[in-house]
């Protein structure tokens, strides 16, 4: 692989000013230095005279007529006066003004005013220190990749307290022997740096590609940001794209594309700061990867090359190089193991389960309707100090366990694919109801036999995860003095006696009866006070009867305490899987449903073939 001796005429060809635009020498300065490249205008001139690191090209700007018409309005500016063109008008002489793109270096190039510093003479090479204003010097933003290496090699840094002595005099003999090694270590470097080197080639090979590869650097893994040219279509051009002529103008094989590669990815690895989170970074959207700064924003640059030449090594050659970051690496286990090109969304679920950023929650609890909904919360933060998300458990309302338990045509209840689908993403779901309608033949019985649609050896779900209270949350968390004095204080008289909820006890115990209906807290409240009982209100009196310091029994032995506690441990070892391979193998496991006869058998077979291998 080698720099093109007409690197001029291969921009050209390839349009290589549109994507990634050319930059003058100040913004270029101002490019490197936000990525920790100390370097400005006057040392990229000088690095130039020395032959170390150049523009990718020059540009002289000549004397141009231009014919003027005087209107009302004052002078209108008509154009360029084209040679051997008769013009009676005014005419000025100005400066012409050069735009990097492809049809101004064509024409300026037909001119002789455009230049790739280092191949041959030109004509306006030694004006260029005297008539600074008729000269730009344009860089590639991938030129900061030679950069880095020309600036570090050259930039000493000097530990000053080895120019002191004991008793704070100056060493005499420091300087003198700084002096002479720096001279020496400097005219090497500069000899080093004098011939054409590698990493000049790679950075002008990055600005021929950036037409085709560039914009597929501009993506979190699920969008790809694409900008719109008023003249160019970027599809278009990317179907019609072949690299047989950039093979050609670089005199690349196969060994130089995969060499090229694999060393600006190592070079961007000892770069980057945040390397190792390279698996998430990859997912971040590409305007906030903008603010990055210093030397995370440097490897940015030279991360979005090494992904330009893998994209064109896959083109050219039909092979996939080793994914970046694991160049000279041994990797025992991949996350993700699933190819974030084929299926981004499961390897950003991996990946963020890597990382410990994944916001589902660990575990779902359904319940019946508002009172737990506002209830399970509250006791969280008090038996715990801290709210159920910080357990990752999410308090879902059902609004009533009919919408819970279906009709008698659903014997595996309404909840079956939702609660199905949580677990093959391995969110648990816990289900907490009242002894009400179809609660016990759908979900209790039904839900717990029902088969998974997701996967062939466990069920939807097990049976401790389900909870029917035998009659209700009130009735069998709480006594029925304690409901009556909670009563009398939400109605705010006392009209509520033991008896009467004793009485409502044992009609939600015997259940249903023909002709007689339940005596439900709601019907019993309305009876007595002509209001409708506000379920939640209630709870929240509820919650504070338990920790009232009144009452003897503690807040951690009621039958709700007890099962939020199962709840939360639960969540807590419900730890997410990082490859596809471990999450096949929590879904295997018996740990989110019950495994079914079937899949026992299966898993005893393939245990035996593995002792027989």
């Amino acid at each position: 692989m080698r720099l093109p001796s007409d690197l001029l005429s291969v921009l050209i060809e390839h349009d290589a000013f549109r994507v990634c635009r050319l930059m003058r020498a100040a913004e270029f300065a101002s490019f490197c230095k936000e990525r920790n490249v100390n370097i400005d205008v006057t040392r990229l001139r000088r690095f130039e005279r020395l032959g170390v690191f150049r523009p990718m090209m020059r540009i002289y700007k000549s004397d141009l007529t231009v014919k003027l018409e005087r209107t009302a309005d004052g002078l209108r500016h008509l154009g360029a006066l084209e040679d051997g063109e008769t013009w009676a008008g005014e005419t000025r002489v100005e400066m012409a003004q050069f735009d990097p793109t492809t049809h101004y270096a064509a024409n300026w190039r037909e001119h002789g005013l455009i230049w790739a510093p280092g191949q041959g003479d030109w004509l306006h090479a030694s004006s260029i220190d005297a008539e600074p204003q008729r000269h730009e010097a344009y860089y590639s933003r991938f030129q900061i990749y030679p950069l880095a290496h020309v600036v570090s090699a050259l930039t000493l840094h000097v530990h000053l307290e080895l120019a002191a002595l004991p008793d704070g005099t100056v060493d005499p003999d420091w300087g003198h022997s700084l002096v002479a090694q720096c001279g020496d270590l400097a005219a090497d470097t500069v000899r080093s740096f004098q011939t054409v080197h590698n990493d000049q080639t790679k950075a002008a090979l990055a600005q021929v590609l950036a037409n085709r590869f560039y914009f597929k650097t501009q993506s979190d893994g699920r969008r790809t940001t694409i900008s719109q040219f008023q003249d160019w279509d970027w599809y278009d051009y990317a179907r019609s794209w072949r690299p047989d002529s950039v093979l050609a103008a670089f005199e690349i094989d196969e060994e130089a594309s995969k060499w090229s590669y694999e060393r600006v990815d190592l070079d961007w690895s000892h770069v980057d700061p945040i390397a190792k989170w390279y698996s998430l970074a990859r997912f971040v959207a590409v305007e906030k990867r903008k603010r990055l700064k210093g030397d995370a924003l440097h490897a940015l640059t030279i991360r979005e090359m090494a992904e330009m030449f893998r994209l064109f090594h896959r083109e050219a050659f039909g092979q996939d190089l080793k994914p970046l970051g694991e160049v000279g690496v041994h990797v025992i286990v991949r996350i993700p193991d699933v190819d974030p090109e084929d299926d981004p969304l499961r390897a950003l679920e991996f990946v963020a389960n890597d990382f410990g950023v994944n916001a589902k929650p660990q575990l779902v609890l359904f319940v019946e309707g508002e009172t737990e909904q506002t209830v399970l919360p509250i006791l969280y933060e008090r038996l715990w100090s801290a709210p159920a998300s910080r357990f990752g458990i999410e308090i879902l309302s059902l609004g009533g366990v009919d919408n819970a338990a279906g009709g008698r045509e659903a014997p595996f209840s309404a909840m079956w694919r939702l609660v199905d689908y949580l677990h093959h993403h391995q969110t648990m779901a816990f289900v907490l109801l009242d002894n009400e309608g179809l609660a016990s033949r759908n979900v209790k019985n039904g839900l717990a036999k029902a088969n998974s649609v997701h996967s062939r050896d466990r069920k939807a779900t097990r049976r401790d995860m389900i909870k029917i209270w035998r009659t209700s949350f009130e009735f069998e968390n709480f006594s029925d003095t304690e409901l009556a004095g909670t009563l009398n204080r939400l109605a705010g008289k006392d009209c509520f006696a033991r008896a009467d909820l004793a009485h409502c006890r044992a009609s939600m115990r015997a259940g249903p009866k023909k002709g007689q209906p339940l005596a439900t807290l709601e019907r019993l409240y309305a009876e007595r006070t002509g209001d409708r009982l506000c379920k939640p209100d209630l709870g929240r009196l509820l919650v504070d009867l338990v920790f009232s310091a009144t009452t003897r029994r503690k807040p951690e032995n009621r039958p709700i305490s007890r099962f939020l506690q199962r709840v939360g441990d639960r969540a807590s070892l419900n730890h997410q899987p990082s490859t596809h391979e471990y999450w096949e193998l929590n879904q295997a496991s018996g740990y989110l449903g019950s495994l079914r006869p079937a899949g026992r058998v299966r898993k005893r077979k393939s245990a035996k073939q593995r002792r027989r291998g």
